[in-house]
């Protein structure tokens, strides 16, 4: 056990009371956006540890990506995809809790890749979750050994950074989402506007395929008005949902299926090997069934709050857009109809007109 005289303690405490005050002011300054708020958190931590370099990472797989980096020399450049195995990260994401050592060469871990591979000599790092699912990490670390092993106080300041961190993390994606779709969206109308409503949609989940399907009464089917996988535009299609997931959607919220068969996956639109499906039925201002927003994957669909709550905006906004044409092609149909009522009481007149003239004669 490290000794700490009293002194080494006083600052300590003092160095985290200021950390305390800065995280807590920090919550206060809205002229900072999320990653200048991350960035600041960043810096705190780095003085708080006495380490010069901190991170807040997303992990997927067997991948880490470095979402916001503080490095004083640009060691680790934020964007870098690295190898979840060569980091201290796997062993955070593994037991899903804090995990610190401040010499690694002279401690259990000095044959982790993470010090093997990577040099890393000390460090501390906590999971961030997001609606109780694994997101990524939060850590600090130095290619240098500390001094000092990292106590209770340093741990239960790192579990506040997290929290702060994964706070504005489901924040900031809601705050994208929205001007995605805003942006992207609304200014659009008719088959560009469900297109990029799709995209919308797709565009948060990597790999993900998403569709809008309208019901066509005198067709018996639906047919897509926009499909989006990536960056792919596919196009639109008819087909019939008896069987699928979508005949099933009578609901305005989510309906999520994790394994429907290969044989009903290849009748969607999409890729044929997404067998995991979300959707959610889109209806009118009166609440009659007008089509579905769908989504599909290749693997289990985890969707976070945010998420949910763009599909329902989304369907909303397609079931408007929707009526919106279906208004202005009845309005059409009428115009057409009273013009053509004129037409043929414009020739009636002409005729008794004609009729009366040679009766005159």
């Amino acid at each position: 056990m490290a000794i700490v005289n009293a002194p080494e303690a006083g600052q300590r405490l003092a160095r985290a009371e200021q950390t305390l005050r800065e995280i807590h002011n920090l919550t206060r300054q809205s002229e900072l956006d999320f990653p200048g708020q991350v960035r600041a958190l960043l810096a705190m931590g780095c003085r708080q540890f006495d380490l010069p370099i901190g991170a807040a990472s997303k992990v997927d797989g067997d991948k880490i990506t470095v979402r916001y980096v503080r490095t004083p020399n640009g060691e680790v450049p934020e964007g870098a995809v690295l190898d979840l195995c060569d980091t201290f990260c796997t062993e955070v994401m593994q037991s899903q809790s804090a995990f610190s050592v401040h010499n690694a060469g002279e401690s259990q871990w000095a044959d982790h890749r993470a010090h093997t591979q990577m040099g890393l000599q000390a460090y501390i790092g906590t999971p961030i979750t997001i609606d109780g699912v694994p997101w990524g990490t939060l850590c600090f670390f130095d290619f240098q050994p500390r001094d000092e092993a990292f106590d209770h106080t340093d741990l239960d300041m790192l579990g506040l950074m997290a929290e702060r961190v994964q706070t504005g993390i489901a924040y900031d994606a809601i705050l994208n989402g929205f001007r995605a779709t805003f942006c992207g969206v609304v200014g659009t109308h008719c088959d560009d506007f469900f297109v990029a409503l799709a995209n919308a949609l797709a565009r948060d989940i990597e790999g993900a395929c998403a569709f809008v399907a309208e019901w066509r009464e005198d067709k018996g089917k639906f047919h897509t008005l926009g499909i989006a996988e990536g960056d792919r535009i596919h196009s639109n299609v008819a087909y019939d949902s008896a069987g699928t997931p979508c005949a099933e959607l009578v609901s305005t919220e989510v309906t999520i299926h994790e394994d429907i068969d290969l044989s009903v996956a290849k009748r969607l639109p999409g890729p044929d090997d997404h067998t995991c499906y979300a959707g959610i039925a889109i209806v009118s201002s009166t609440g009659n069934p007008l089509g579905h927003l769908a989504l599909t994957h290749h693997k289990p669909l985890r969707l976070q709050s945010h998420q949910l709550w763009m599909f329902e905006i989304l369907a909303a906004r397609a079931g408007a857009e929707i009526e919106r044409i279906r208004m202005d092609a009845e309005r059409r149909r009428m115009e057409r109809e009273i013009v053509h009522s004129e037409k043929l009481m414009s020739i009636g007149l002409l005729a008794s007109g004609i009729a009366h003239d040679f009766n005159n004669i």
